[in-house]
């Protein structure tokens, strides 16, 4: 396993190191993680909107449109 290692470290870690320094590609990383939390808070949105209530639930909103309105 470590001359497995060994021979990764040689050959690809020198070609990685120049592509995570392209300019591009970084920006294009920086963006994707800059939006990460917007889609996390975003997905918790969504599942507070469409939680799975009990059936009693859904019928008391049905019989009260008053409520329903608010």
């Amino acid at each position: 396993m470590n001359k497995l290692s060994e021979i990764l470290d040689a050959k690809l870690v020198p070609i990685m190191s120049k592509v995570s320094s392209q300019r591009h590609l970084s920006a294009v990383r920086d963006g994707l993680v800059a939006t990460i939390p917007l889609t996390i808070i975003g997905a918790i949105f969504l599942l507070v909107a469409t939680f799975p209530f009990p059936q009693a639930y859904v019928n008391f909103m049905e019989n009260n449109p008053t409520l329903t309105n608010v």
